[in-house]
């Protein structure tokens, strides 16, 4: 039997992929599943009930999960559920019930979940921070409410506050959202909305924490000399700053790569079942931005003796992403390099074992942590010294050690910034020839000519033609995988089947999958599949946003003539029935038809913009008895609603208000002269609900009142 029929089958579902946090906490679990055979599909949604449109159109794809494909799901619960608690998200998972399901992050009731001990690394930290600091003016930018994680770390901060008798002050609470602009805007509040003072911020996450201390700088404050500033999470970003964050350390790979683990070892034998609650410490890592001179002073105090190899090893081994007997193997060569090179005070010795392993691919640790290191190495060798000749020797091949390293970071971030905008400028050569194709079709024939540029290997590119009836009926426009475009597959398909059945394709090798909605403004549009790659994950949204930008108008067309074909065809068959057909059905059988004769919009982008207005005109004369509105009309014409009303108002002399009235007002002054209607019957017809508010608007415009026209007419009401 093929490999890929036993291959099981897992779905990770997340939020927006772009933050440092969510890329480590995904990798956890892409990484088991890669090195045990395991399928993971990606859905990358927004949170559920967010306020916020553009995060509520990408929850379509929490639905896409088909039990016959999927056998397995874990929830990152915490991300998603920013605007939501625990009751309201245990429902949300209990939509999978006839999946094994696990939250990561937040504890539910009767789903199986693996949670962080957000309060011991707090309590830890407060206590450093009161008890060797003596830190008594302390300012908390929270997280988000509802988020359970945020809550864990707050209470904990007041618990200890109060424990020793350290007032809290209200004022200098903040509750935020995580991000480094919220880190930003909480600093401006407590120091110029609220005037306080501080000696130190303790945030809820590292992200609020840098911005906190960039604000701080930004202001002339010194760090940590006039504030201190910690975070939480321990995310690399930390290690890279000016002082190094104090933070508390969370094992977030490990974290989520367990929750795998379980899932997976569940899935092969149902005799494990998933243990009800998993939980995970959390331990404070103290460097320079509370107070302290470096993280290194600890370890320096730890038992272990006086070997160059035990400072760079202890810190090693904490990695959650390097392999322990991988990297105790590089530490012995290093320090060993180091001692071989101070005792022959030959420098290249030591700089050529640095080129050997900082060339391994297989090399994750970093060098900003592997600076850290190397200083610890001198301090503890330093001290471990008897021959006087010796010191200076060493301090001169340190020094030749950490600029190697400084100017190996500084190469590699440049090759990083060099690659993203390589990879940003292919994805708008791909924009670029997508829309110059007139077509859906000839769009898609464009997209396998840049996807190996781009080194994608796989992409499933799916439309749906009535989302509002069935947001699952779709289309597969584009099926592309390692061998090639497929051409024979399936058109209609259920959206939750992701990807095309394996007959479509010869054994598939394991793949990581992303699943990303495609949408438009406020208009779902359909939604696309593609492998993992090297990217940075933000490279992901933009190509999402470009091929939604791309395909929207065409995509919107074909929507609008399969409902006008449909129309056409309804109101022929009305027409028949109805011997007395009016003016106003006659009205709208003359604009559908002009509709069905409209060639290919113009490509000349004045001519494409007074085409777009006069559709907007033509809709407006045929829908005006329903609730529209500018934000509406323009979402399906596909402009933004500030760039519309200003066309609008150019073509019209009107704005949109002014235009829908005086077309409202037309329309009854018809009805009001042909028929025998009551005001409020007409009222209802042109697009009022309050025949009052109609009679307001009826006589500012005419000057008498809807009676007293009819009356002057010679009908009666």
């Amino acid at each position: 039997m093929p490999e890929h029929k036993n291959r099981k089958n897992i779905a990770l579902l997340t939020s927006y992929t772009g933050t440092e946090y969510i890329e480590t906490l995904s990798r956890g679990v892409t990484d088991f599943a890669a090195g045990h055979n395991v399928n993971c599909y990606i859905h990358v949604g927004g949170t559920i009930h967010s306020p916020l449109i553009y995060e509520r159109n990408r929850n379509i794809v929490f639905e896409m999960l088909n039990s016959g494909r999927i056998d397995g799901v874990i929830v990152f619960s915490q991300l998603i559920a920013r605007y939501v608690g625990p009751e309201e998200m245990r429902e949300f998972c209990r939509g999978y019930s006839n999946l094994p399901v696990l939250s990561v992050g937040m504890a539910l009731e009767g789903i199986p979940s693996i949670i962080l001990d957000n309060t011991t690394g707090m309590r830890e930290l407060m206590v450093h921070l009161i008890e060797h600091h003596g830190y008594r003016r302390f300012a908390m930018i929270s997280g988000p409410p509802g988020n359970i994680d945020a809550a864990d770390r707050y209470y904990e901060f007041i618990r200890v506050l109060r424990q020793y008798k350290i007032p809290v002050d209200p004022e200098l609470v903040i509750q935020s959202d995580f991000g480094v602009l919220y880190g930003r805007e909480a600093v401006r509040i407590l120091l110029e909305e609220r005037k306080r003072k501080f000696d130190c911020i303790v945030a809820a996450s590292d992200d609020i924490a840098l911005g906190a201390m960039t604000e701080l700088e930004s202001r002339g404050f010194s760090l940590p000399d006039d504030v201190a500033v910690t975070g939480f999470d321990n995310i690399n970003a930390g290690l890279r700053t000016a002082p190094a964050l104090t933070t508390v350390s969370q094992p977030i790979c490990e974290f989520s790569k367990q929750a795998a683990r379980l899932l997976y070892a569940h899935l092969v034998d149902p005799e494990n079942s998933l243990p009800p609650l998993t939980e995970y410490p959390t331990h404070p890592v103290i460097r320079e931005s509370c107070g302290c001179r470096s993280d290194l002073t600890t370890i320096l105090q730890e038992p272990g003796g006086s070997s160059p190899a035990y400072i760079i090893r202890t810190p090693l081994q904490k990695k959650d992403t390097a392999d322990t007997g991988m990297v105790n193997h590089w530490v012995d060569e290093v320090s060993g390099a180091f001692t071989n090179a101070v005792k022959k005070k030959k420098a290249d010795i030591f700089l050529n074992e640095l080129k050997r392993i900082t060339a391994d691919e297989n090399f994750l640790t970093g060098t900003d942590m592997l600076i850290r290191l190397l200083h610890g190495m001198l301090l503890k060798y330093m001290a471990s010294l008897k021959d006087r000749g010796e010191p200076a020797a060493a301090v001169g091949i340190w020094v030749r050690g950490v600029q190697f390293v400084e100017d190996l970071e500084k190469y590699r971030e440049i090759a990083r910034d060099v690659a993203a905008v390589d990879i940003d400028d292919k994805i708008r050569d791909l924009a670029e020839a997508m829309e110059q194709a007139r077509d859906l079709k000839t769009q898609m024939d464009v997209v396998p000519t840049w996807l190996p540029r781009l080194g994608i290997e796989t992409c499933y590119l799916y439309v749906y033609d009535e989302p509002e009836k069935d947001p699952f009926a779709s289309r597969l426009i584009l099926a592309y995988n390692p061998g090639g475009r497929i051409t024979d597959g399936p058109d209609k398909v259920d959206a939750r089947g992701l990807v095309p059945q394996p007959e479509y394709f010869k054994d598939p090798a394991r793949q990581t999958l992303l699943v990303e909605p495609l949408f438009f403004g406020t208009q779902p549009l359909g939604f696309i599949v593609f492998n993992l790659t090297y990217w940075d994950k933000n490279n992901y949204e933009f190509l999402r946003q470009r091929i939604s930008y791309c395909i929207a108008p065409n995509v919107y067309k074909e929507r609008i003539r399969g409902t006008i074909d449909r129309e056409e065809i309804f109101s022929r068959n009305r027409i028949r029935q109805l011997s007395d057909s009016n003016e106003e059905l006659r009205l709208k059988l003359d604009k559908l038809q002009d509709f069905i004769t409209e060639k290919d919009i113009p490509e000349d982008k004045r001519a494409c913009e007074d085409f777009r207005i006069q559709r907007a005109l033509d809709y407006i004369k045929i829908k005006y008895n329903a609730d529209l509105t500018l934000e509406g009309v323009a979402g399906r014409v596909f402009m933004s609603p500030g760039y519309f009303s200003s066309l609008f108002k150019r073509a019209t002399g009107k704005n949109f208000s002014e235009y829908l009235t005086s077309v409202r007002i037309q329309k009854a002054l018809s009805l009001l002269r042909n028929y025998n209607l009551k005001v409020s019957e007409i009222s209802s017809m042109v697009g009022y609900h309050d025949p009052n508010y109609f009679t307001k608007v009826f006589k500012k415009i005419m000057g008498i009142s809807p009676a007293e026209y009819v009356k002057n007419n010679g009908n009666s009401v």
